[in-house]
């Protein structure tokens, strides 16, 4: 994915861990239209946290809110 930067991967036991991040610099609102490069917060969402081929497996992606400008 070209807008997903991995930044860190590593393994405990038998569960391995990936931490990802969003690397767009901004965003248009779902409202107006109008695009916004004024961060609003941050925060994370577990996207995968299964079993593929038998190894646990956990995906974090950190991502960016942004400030309507309107």
């Amino acid at each position: 994915m070209k807008d997903i930067r991995i930044l860190n991967q590593f393994k405990e036991v038998n569960k391995i861990y990936i931490i990802a991040e969003t690397i767009n610099k901004g965003c248009k609102c779902s409202k107006c239209g109008v695009v916004s490069y004024t961060k609003h917060s941050i925060y994370t969402r577990k996207l995968f946290n299964g079993s593929l081929n038998g190894i646990s497996k956990e995906v974090t992606l950190i991502v960016k809110k942004y400030k309507c400008k309107i």
